[in-house]
């Protein structure tokens, strides 16, 4: 609950993955329909594309309306609250999709009701009618507002992931990498801290001619 009279700043954050929505289905909401929501992430802007709001203590309602919808694929959402600076900001895979502004030191509209995942009241009555079909998965709440650096990088955590790939001695004079991939990129470093780049033409099972530098890989995995 970030009720107050003063500046907020929360975010709240998720993947989901869904095909196209027939309607203004909830992901992260707190409150009612019918202009009590305090917070709501959901897929109500235009075409059904994903949108965060908030509202201030009056009952306003400030708006960051994206323009992708969800399309059968995982996204990743974030939608922050910044009053102290004025803003709210709706981030889609890492990057700024919409935004709008918010009064400094307006406030945040008070709701008793319990945030809800998945779906989402259209009124008063206490009936979750609008639900998001499709998966959603590692949803957060945060009391602060998420810089952009700190949303991309969660972004990244989720999709560029890697996996350490070990040698065996396969032939003499050269070493392969004991892992097979099917799919994913090659990249190696003389640091195993990086940097680290991409392989040209690696495929797997990979020969590795050993020389007098230090070789260390790694198979970045593909977006999910």
């Amino acid at each position: 609950d970030f009720t107050t009279a003063a500046n907020a700043t929360f975010t709240v954050e998720g993947w989901v993955n869904g095909n196209a929505q027939n309607n203004d289905n909830g992901i992260i909401t707190k409150g009612t329909g019918a202009g009590r929501e305090q917070f709501n992430l959901d897929t109500g802007s235009g075409g059904h594309a994903f949108r965060f709001f908030a509202r201030d203590s009056g009952g306003g309602v400030h708006l960051a309306n994206g323009s992708i919808a969800p399309n059968g694929r995982w996204h990743h959402l974030a939608g922050v609250c910044d009053e102290v600076h004025g803003f709210l900001y709706l981030y889609v895979d890492g990057a700024s999709n919409a935004s709008g502004t918010m009064t400094n030191t307006a406030g945040i509209l008070s709701s008793a009701v319990p945030v809800s995942i998945g779906s989402r009241q259209s009124g008063t009555a206490p009936v979750h009618d609008l639900q998001f079909v499709g998966t959603i998965d590692e949803v957060a709440i945060y009391n602060k507002a998420l810089s952009a650096a700190q949303v991309l990088a969660h972004y990244q955590a989720g999709t560029n992931q890697y996996v350490a790939l070990a040698l065996t001695n396969a032939l003499s004079g050269q070493f392969q990498l004991n892992w097979i991939w099917p799919a994913g990129t090659l990249q190696s470093a003389t640091n195993v801290a990086g940097p680290y780049t991409n392989v040209t033409g690696a495929a797997s099972p990979f020969a590795v001619t050993p020389d007098a530098t230090n070789r260390f890989y790694r198979l970045k995995l593909p977006s999910p």
